[in-house]
């Protein structure tokens, strides 16, 4: 009867520890993560209240990291771009009334130029 139970013991107890590890980190089996780092304009944020919801609004797994700034009516975000598209973000934060606008490179740049003197 001992040896029945220590034998159920020695199977059961590593199962369970086992499956605890692996429900522990589900996040991190799997598909491979690829993560991006990507600032938006905030249209409509005017106060710490805002940012807030913004930050709650995004929060998902595929979200690594949120920082809105209030000052430069901005998001920047560090998201799994294999699991999560701009246009998604986007959605999710036109759901809670901002408009998240792309930064692009807005770069002047002198292609070619001359100088007359008359």
């Amino acid at each position: 009867m001992k040896k029945k139970i220590f034998i159920i013991l020695a199977i059961v107890v590593p199962a369970i520890i086992l499956s605890s590890l692996l429900f522990l980190n589900k996040d991190k089996i799997g598909t491979q993560r690829e993560y991006t780092t990507k600032t938006f304009k905030v249209d409509g944020i005017t106060c710490q209240g805002c940012a807030s919801k913004i930050e709650n609004a995004l929060k998902k797994k595929e979200i690594k990291n949120i920082v809105v700034n209030i000052e430069k009516k901005t998001a920047t975000l560090t998201f799994d771009k294999n699991n999560l598209s701009q246009d998604t973000i986007k959605e999710m934060a036109s759901k809670e009334g901002y408009t998240f606008k792309n930064m692009g490179n807005d770069k002047l740049e002198v292609i070619n130029y001359k100088i007359k003197m008359n």
